[in-house]
């Protein structure tokens, strides 16, 4: 049997499909593809990581296209990775932000393992864009604008990510910015706080000090991680680049970072507002999301064209040049927005 990755129509052979001429793929090279979860047929495997595979599956009667998280047969037999997994979903609908991609089904496949049905996001990785080189500042600020906002309406719902990065920061082709992968996020509410101190979680280049050590994090450890991306976003690279695991926690701990006007000119306020983010102790932070987006926003306000580097033409050409907030707009694959019908 052989599936369409666009539409999931089933054919006999290879041909191509009649209802949009893509070649079919073989449900042999993957069980998973053709499969039925709930009203959507699996189409295409679109990634995969550690912990599990996504798929992109379609409504067969309305079109409609959907992301598939499914955990793998190895991460099931851990109780704590499942009890993430579901944290995540959890996680996502307490705070229901236009940033934050969408969460609209979980259950269980036949063999036990289990699976979140998510919103289907038009566009690629943040990771995609940084690895161009440095970004012109209006759009790596309008970025982490649109980051902070989504970040904020997590906090103040008691939700910390834990594991921002570029990976999960998903840039739709009209500049929408949309955080996903809340897979190791940690709702400090009740009794759903079961992450023990000691207990690492999360990707070491964008690793506060406090993480790496195993300490308790607060959202300023997701600042820092923002701080980070926003680092890599300006000057094309990260602050941190050990030669290996221990390396790179030992310097997110211990070495103070180049400041990123050594790598691109900069205005020294945002320059002085990426080395708050930044910083070695909590305290020393931006004291939430809200209060680093405005510091942003103002330094955004007050940059002057020159400052801008007008020199260095941008690196992204997916966004509008708007900086100001949007409301509408292992590591996860790029499961690609905005609520997708029929195509």
């Amino acid at each position: 049997m052989y599936v369409c990755p666009q539409c999931a129509c089933i054919y006999p052979t290879a041909a191509p499909c009649l209802v949009d001429g893509a070649t079919p793929a073989s449900t042999a090279a993957d069980p998973m593809i053709g499969t039925m979860l709930g009203s959507y047929r699996v189409a295409a495997k679109v990634g995969s990581g550690g912990m599990g595979s996504v798929y992109r599956a379609v409504h067969p009667e309305l079109g409609s296209w959907v992301a598939i998280k499914v955990l793998s047969h190895e991460s099931t037999g851990d109780p704590e990775v499942v009890s993430r997994f579901f944290d995540e979903a959890r996680s996502v609908n307490l705070i229901r932000h236009e940033s934050i991609v969408n969460i609209l089904d979980l259950a269980q496949l036949p063999d036990g393992r289990p699976y979140i049905v998510m919103e289907y996001l038009e566009g690629t990785s943040l990771k995609v864009a940084v690895r161009r080189g440095p970004m012109h500042p209006a759009e790596a600020c309008r970025i982490a604008i649109a980051a902070l906002d989504a970040l904020a309406a997590a906090h103040e719902r008691g939700v910390l990510h834990r594991d921002l990065k570029p990976d999960n920061i998903i840039l739709s082709p009209r500049g929408a910015v949309t955080l996903v992968d809340f897979g190791v996020a940690k709702v400090s509410i009740q009794a759903m706080r079961r992450t023990a101190t000691g207990v690492i979680l999360g990707t070491p280049e964008y690793m506060s000090p406090e993480q790496a050590q195993g300490r308790e994090v607060n959202g300023t450890t997701d600042l820092y991680a923002l701080g980070i991306v926003l680092y890599e976003m300006l000057t094309g690279r990260r602050p941190y680049e050990g030669g290996s695991l221990f390396e790179t926690l030992r310097q997110q701990i211990e070495d103070a970072p180049p400041p990123p006007s050594t790598f691109v000119p900069l205005p020294a306020e945002l320059e002085h507002l990426v080395l708050t983010a930044i910083a070695k102790d909590p305290r020393h932070r931006h004291p939430s999301a809200r209060a680093m987006q405005a510091a942003l926003q103002t330094c955004v306000a007050n940059a002057t064209a020159r400052q801008w580097a007008p020199d260095r033409s941008p690196r992204v050409s997916i966004a509008p040049t708007s900086v100001t907030v949007n409301h509408r707009v292992g590591s996860e694959p790029s499961v690609s927005r905005r609520r997708v019908g029929r195509r």
